[in-house]
């Protein structure tokens, strides 16, 4: 019943797309988005996320890949124009930036190398933890995290999931349904498909950020409204260490691509 709900579903909203197409340039980039589905989500990429993470950095053209747990709301933030949406409304006023679908693009009309595209990753053993500290460990059992790794688990929501629990959650399914904040990178941002033209890293942000500068994805006014937004405590949790070797055995692939040791 639930499959043929969502196919449904599926089918109802490419006929709403269908429709508007011929009008409007966001439509028609919906339509081919969905059409373009199965094959980016058949390699294990979460381009249905993507859509709403992807967006086109004003003046310049350049297409800027956010990836939750990785700086996202601090290169949302630079995005906007200045004096537009203050730091606690990034997320709210998103609606505001111009998302690659706003432009009437996909992800295939990257693929030519046309356009410089840039991502922000983080080390995935510090994503991980990040992850755990701030939005399972002793959180609310209801919120959307914690309710949605105990359905997928077949047990009660509760506040004092294990990181090894939460590790298994992720290895047991297909990325594209991992909760983003958790999902691997490589999921995240096709880095296997697009022809990412720079991979910054969050280590090394400030840096990254003047190479973008110089290579015209980014201008001034951007990297003035640079500054580091939803920073959390680093809290170490006991057993810590020990569960280290786990999580870069579950995101080997990130480690891989990315270059981290």
């Amino acid at each position: 019943m639930e499959y043929r709900t969502a196919r449904m579903k599926d089918f109802l909203t490419r006929a709403r797309y269908a429709a508007a197409s011929p009008f409007s340039r966001s439509f028609s980039a919906k339509r081919r988005w969905l059409a373009e589905r199965e094959d980016w989500e058949g390699l294990g990429i979460a381009q249905t996320a993507m859509r709403r993470k992807v967006y086109v950095v004003p003046r310049t053209g350049a297409v800027c890949i956010a990836v939750s747990k990785c700086a996202n709301t601090t290169l949302k933030y630079m995005l906007y124009p200045e004096g537009k949406v203050e730091p606690r409304g990034v997320h709210a006023d998103d609606h505001l930036l111009t998302r690659l679908i706003d432009a009437g693009l996909t992800l295939n009309d990257l693929l030519d190398g046309s356009r410089g595209v840039f991502t922000f990753v983080r080390h995935p053993v510090s994503r991980f933890w990040s992850c755990y500290t701030t939005r399972i460990h002793n959180a609310d059992p209801r919120s959307r995290m914690v309710a949605k790794i105990a359905r997928h688990m077949g047990i009660e929501p509760r506040s004092d999931f294990s990181p090894e629990l939460v590790l298994d959650y992720v290895r047991s399914q297909s990325p594209v349904v991992v909760d983003e904040h958790l999902r691997p990178l490589w999921s995240c941002t096709g880095i296997e498909k697009l022809p990412t033209t720079f991979v910054g890293r969050i280590e090394t942000m400030a840096q990254d950020l003047g190479r973008l500068l110089d290579m015209g994805y980014f201008d001034k006014g951007h990297l003035s409204r640079f500054r580091h937004l939803n920073q959390s405590a680093k809290t170490e949790l006991p057993g810590q260490a020990r569960i280290d070797p786990k999580i870069r055995e579950v995101y080997a692939k990130d480690m891989e691509l990315f270059g981290y040791d």
